[in-house]
């Protein structure tokens, strides 16, 4: 597939770099000496037969490359160069067709050329540092870039390109780019489409505030009542509206959430009035909650810009709103206008909410003084997303909340007692969110410039979700009869585990059952009076203790003599024993293992395992011996097979947990602290070998179950651990999707709904997005953003399969129109752009290892990312996808180590961070410093300092090297680079970015939330 970038080669790069150059202070001197490093210097080659060239070649290419001009003439090169088009580049990728190409970068090649000419007017001006001719100096480029595809065993010398026909012979007639240009293409129909409402929201910055309704001002009225203070009289006038006049405003509602998530209470505020919205159900003028506001009057036609925190929540009460053709209401979200410049990524926020304690509690010790020296700053700059938390850092205005616990858990006649608190509290919230606004949204512009950026955040919140109500209704009643039916059977399993549990002779024996309470349960009575004779006086009959008294007869009868375990698993409202999944006795009657050994739970390492010291011990005496694996054969008569010889290595390099022997000690744990016979392992958590794993059964633990590392031998208990799999899907997403506002739609929408739905009905969702829900300005959504792909052992999983596109009739018309549901994905999107600006300082596509696998690579070869990963890792393709996206997202050799962990059970902690740091090695490289960077690099000799100590950097221990992963200097004077790896090209390009000091998005040029600025977070969190 052509992506849709540059055409020939060079017009594109040498545009590109210079622009990339203007943006991010790219200099040709660095990226020459990045390119003969990284080749000359690569850590990775492993045969020795060039080990001897590679320790040469360094100042062979130094000598070769002296003379080649730090910055050449483009414009002369470009036109000897290009007066014939050509379709495929040097490396073999191939092109845009000439037409196309000039449809989209456009033609006006002298101001690209020109402008990349006077980047560097010193060096471009100064004929003495340009001996070579530009074609002389792009064929010594083109030759670097193969050396260096050559290295990652990427690129054989006249292989034949990757060309397909169909590509270079299509003509797209008539295009629908609207400019120039692709980049302007944008631009313009962005504003062309949005401006109005670009214009409306700028305005509205500026306009007046309305004052605060007084209390003995407000009537108590259904439907919109708008209120308008006269300066003059110094009076409010209001009157009855069907919607809001104005063009701008700021809106929100409130509903009682044990009632109906329709509104009850909605206020609007805008430059010229303050509106409030009663529900007819409060007045008692209807006898069902459920009605939706209108927000326009019904012949006004004007664009209108709705403004709220978490807006979605309240446009999805918006009558207008459910309906197949758009609106001209759009919605502008200040809670993400505060996370896309102050908002706090999942790393900061605990360390936010410490400062934010030390701070509160004045507790200034010496370990919290140095806490706050460094990460105050960034918590200065920042905030949690809530409207009181916002308005109080952007306004230094407090809000108070308290009273809002009566929408939460109240009644209606609590709300209707407190009508005008209420309201009150509902414009409080509405004026607080218009002053954030203003103080926002001028500042979000200034972050995210491009009117790309701000329509999307509308078209984000325009979106809906289109049903059909029987097929919703039906999908939510099988998923939970068959959970439920497939809990009970789950529970009744479990009792009948639990019962034979309790006929075990001698449980103490037995390596799960002794590890509970077998304590009997004992009637417990008064003394009987007697007189002196010994009988019992009348009335002195012994009496239960008053803790015994809740029992019946029968269930005395039952309980007394069953173990305190069993007992203590009694349900008095059901009269029965319930044991679930989560309780942890549950392991111990499934006899759960991990890797065939049993469990024990510690209470201060979690679950564990338990492994017999004579197994170990013999292990760890062959390793030392270096003896044959063979010989742990005898070590087991019934598991000679290779699974248990590799278990038994596998365990032995996992750190043995260590108990307190002293009794006194808190930590004290009777069983193991006495237990010469076996060693205790933590079972292995996803979070690293210090995390404990609290329930082995929970969902992070499937894939141990799937691959058998986790299981029982009981095959009742393999039962039931299937059937909990079935279930877990619907019990982590049961909660959202019951939860969901579905709003039958007719042909005509009534601003009434009962709760009979005629089965023809169509429904709609309006998705709770928040447009720019993460600092990286990504969209969220709890539940549909989120949904699994479907699964037949996931009940629930085939959720996103209920979205319909209906055929409806229109009312006006009478014609039907009929719908498609289209779904476009940009394969590998974020690897493309960053594999663009790493083939950028080579000045053609796939000349980078990175730019050459994501353009040439292809599964069926290995030869694509995700494979080159998935081999260094040993692991699944699709698993590999996980570490690839994760890296270019700026994580490190840690989380890769977690990863890894998660995704195979087997797997040390050593073994893991060791994989981590060779996958790290490989595709990012290590890190160097730029030789010559204040000299002349290209004249080094061969006893040059510089020269040695970068080619100790190259060879330095693992450790150093991990550590100069996890390092980056952010003074500019002491940049260093990435050298070695596959995509150390483009970690260099974006790292010109992220450490410059206004850094920002190449096309869109967003910058980055003030706490991951370089000024307020340094380097405790990566920009990357």
């Amino acid at each position: 597939m052509i992506k849709i970038n540059s055409r020939n080669t060079h017009a594109f790069s040498c545009r590109n770099t210079a622009k990339l150059k203007s943006k991010y202070n790219f200099n040709l001197k660095i990226r020459f000496i990045q390119t003969v490093s990284q080749f000359v210097n690569n850590p990775f080659i492993h045969s020795s037969s060039l080990k001897n060239e590679i320790h040469n070649c360094k100042f062979s290419f130094a000598q070769k490359f002296k003379n080649i001009s730090y910055q050449y003439n483009c414009h002369n090169y470009f036109v000897n160069s290009y007066s014939t088009y050509i379709d495929v580049n040097e490396i073999g990728v191939q092109l845009l067709p000439e037409d196309i190409h000039y449809e989209v970068f456009g033609k006006n090649i002298s101001k690209i050329a020109e402008s990349f000419g006077k980047t560097s007017e010193k060096n471009a001006n100064d004929e003495s540092k340009s001996p070579q001719s530009s074609s002389e100096t792009h064929s010594n480029i083109v030759n670097l870039s193969k050396e260096h595809l050559k290295r990652q065993g990427l690129f054989n010398e006249g292989q034949a390109p990757v060309y397909n026909e169909l590509y270079a012979k299509l003509n797209i007639k008539n295009s629908s780019i609207q400019a120039k240009n692709i980049r302007d293409h944008f631009k313009k129909i962005s504003l062309d489409t949005y401006s109005d409402y670009l214009s409306l929201a700028k305005a509205f910055v500026s306009s007046d505030k309305p004052a605060q309704i007084p209390s003995s001002e407000i009537i108590i009225k259904s439907g919109w009542v708008r209120y308008v203070f006269d300066q003059n009289s110094n009076t409010y006038s209001h009157e009855s509206v069907i919607g809001i006049k104005e063009d701008a405003l700021v809106f929100d509602i409130e509903n009682l959430t044990t009632l109906s998530p329709y509104p009850l209470l909605a206020s609007a505020v805008t430059s010229e009035a303050t509106y409030l919205w009663i529900s007819p159900y409060i007045t008692g003028e209807s006898n069902s909650p459920n009605h939706l506001i209108k927000i326009s009057e019904p012949s006004s036609k004007k664009a209108k810009i709705i403004i709220g925190h978490n807006i979605s929540y309240d446009r999805a009460r918006i009558f207008e709103e459910y309906s197949y053709t758009s609106t001209l209401n759009r919605f502008i979200d200040t809670m993400s206008l505060h996370i896309a410049t102050s908002g706090l990524c999942s790393q900061q926020r605990p360390i936010y909410n410490k400062v934010s304690k030390i701070l509160k509690d004045e507790n200034y010790s010496p370990e919290n003084s140095i806490f706050i020296s460094k990460f105050g700053k960034m918590a200065s700059v920042s905030s949690t997303n809530g409207l009181k938390a916002a308005v109080k850092f952007h306004n230094n205005i407090d809000l108070d909340k308290d009273i809002r616990d009566t929408f939460v858990t109240g009644c209606i006649s609590d709300i209707r007692e407190n009508i005008l608190p209420l309201i009150d509290y509902c414009t409080n919230d509405v004026l607080a969110t218009l002053d954030l606004y203003k103080t926002l949204f001028p500042k979000y512009l200034k972050l995210c410039p491009h009117p790309a950026s701000f329509a999307g955040m509308l078209i984000m919140t325009n979106s809906f979700l289109p049903i059909y109500l029987p097929q919703w209704e039906s999908f939510v009643n099988t998923c939970e009869q068959k959970s439920e039916s497939i809990t009970k059977e789950l529970q009744d399993k479990l009792v009948e585990l639990a019962l034979l549990a309790i006929e075990c002779k001698d449980p103490h024996s037995d390596p799960w059952l002794k590890n509970l309470d077998w304590t009997p349960f004992k009637i417990k009575t008064t003394k009987a009076k007697v007189n002196k004779y010994g009988k019992i006086l009348p009335g002195g009959e012994p009496k239960l203790f008053k803790n015994f008294k809740k029992y019946s007869k029968d269930e005395l009868d039952f309980l007394t003599g069953k173990p305190k375990w069993f007992t203590d698993c009694y349900d008095f409202e059901s009269k029965k024993i319930i044991i679930t999944f989560k309780q942890q006795l549950t392991p111990y009657l499934l006899k759960l293992t991990w890797l065939n050994y049993p469990l024990y739970y510690s209470k201060n390492f979690g679950w564990t395992f338990v492994v017999p010291r004579s197994q170990l011990d013999k292990v760890d005496l062959l390793s030392k011996n270096n003896s044959s694996l063979a010989d742990l054969s005898g070590l087991n008569e019934s598991s000679e097979d290779d699974i248990f010889r590799s278990n038994l290595i596998l365990i032995a390099k996992m750190p043995i947990l260590k108990f307190t022997s002293e009794i006194e000690n808190k930590n004290y744990e009777p069983i193991p602290a006495s237990d010469t016979e076996n060693y205790y392992f933590r079972i292995p958590h996803k979070d690293g070998e210090n995390a404990n794993c609290g329930n082995p059964l929970s969902k992070n633990y499937l894939s141990s179950i799937e691959n058998n590392v986790l299981g029982s031998s009981f095959e009742i208990s393999k039962e039931a651990i299937q059937m909990n799999t079935l279930t877990s899907y619907w019990v982590s997403v049961r909660k959202r999707v019951i939860g969901q506002f579905v709003v039958p739609m007719n042909d005509k929408l009534k601003s009434e709904h009962t709760s009979s739905i005629k089965s023809d009905h169509l429904g709609m969702i309006l998705p709770q997005l928040v447009p720019m829900g993460t600092i990286t300005r990504r969209g969220v959504e709890p539940t549909w953003a989120t949904a699994s792909n479907a699964k037949k052992n996931r009940i629930g999983s085939e959720i996103k399969t209920l979205i319909r596109s209906p055929t409806i009739c229109s009312t006006e018309t009478g014609q039907k129109q009929s719908f498609k549901v289209v779904g476009a994905d940009v394969d590998s999107e974020e690897l493309w752009i960053s594999s663009l600006m790493g083939d950028a300082q080579f000045g053609s596509h796939g000349s980078t290892a990175l730019g050459y696998m994501t353009l040439l690579g292809t599964k069926s070869q290995g030869n694509d990312m995700h494979s080159a990963t998935a081999k260094i890792l040993g692991i699944d393709r699709n698993n590999a996808k996980v570490f690839n996206y994760s890296r270019i997202y700026g994580a490190g050799v840690k989380h890769a180590t977690q990863l890894l962990c998660q995704y195979n059970s087997n797997i040390t902690q050593p073994d893991a961070l060791k994989l981590a740091k060779n996958l790290y090695l490989k595709t990012k490289g290590v890190k160097m410093n730029s030789m010559g960077f204040e000299s002349e690099f290209f004249s080094l000799k061969e006893n040059d300092p510089n020269s040695e100590k970068e080619k100790g950097s190259l060879n330095q221990a693992p450790e150093l090297q991990e550590k100069n992963i996890n390092n980056v200097d952010t003074k500019p004077k002491k940049r260093q680079f990435w050298a070695g790896g596959s995509e150390s090209y483009m970690f260099n390009s974006l790292e010109d970015v992220a450490l410059s000091d206004d850094p920002r998005t190449p096309v869109l040029k967003c910058g980055i939330v003030d706490g991951l600025q370089a000024k307020s977070a340094g380097e405790s969190v990566s920009r990357i």
